[in-house]
């Protein structure tokens, strides 16, 4: 009984970290569009965001020419941008830190698929695409909203098995 109690953990635990590791692959997946994805993001009259707040929950924003306004509301406070490439950014609150606001962790390991991260992500942020010379910024496509929420829905199932161990 014993063994196949172990056993049945084992398995479970090298499943999610053969898993985790491909999703975080699929992440980082996230800024590659091919030719005609760029084409449809720079083209689209409608900017649509990603909000993820620390627990991983997620609500898709329409941002059209709201910007800067949906982006505070979302995020609580002022707007700090950080370039994931230049087909995606994340946006997040400059005064996290101080405000003492939640650990992000899906928003962690995002960042930590393009950037040699030194701090923790807190608060709530916001994907969206990227950012032009002229300042302009691009809508997520359907399908880099679609893949980020899938790889948080997953990452939310293996993590309570992760913290039984």
């Amino acid at each position: 009984m014993m063994g196949d109690l172990v056993d049945f953990w084992l398995f479970a635990l090298l499943t999610s970290i053969t898993y985790l590791g491909f999703t975080l692959g699929k992440i980082s997946e996230l800024t590659r569009l091919t030719k005609r994805e760029k084409k449809v993001q720079e083209t689209v009259d409608r900017i649509f965001g990603l909000e993820i707040k620390p627990s991983g929950e997620t609500k898709v924003l329409d941002l059209t020419g709201r910007e800067v306004e949906v982006l505070q509301e979302s995020i609580g406070g002022w707007i700090e941008g950080i370039a994931l490439s230049e087909n995606a950014m994340m946006w997040c609150n400059e005064d996290g830190y101080r405000l003492k606001l939640l650990r992000n962790s899906f928003a962690e390991m995002i960042w930590d698929a393009y950037v040699d991260r030194k701090n923790p992500i807190v608060g709530t942020v916001v994907l969206t695409g990227g950012v032009d010379e002229r300042g302009e910024l691009f809508s997520l496509t359907k399908k880099q909203i679609d893949r980020v929420i899938n790889d948080i829905k997953f990452i939310q199932v293996i993590q309570p098995l992760k913290g039984n161990h």
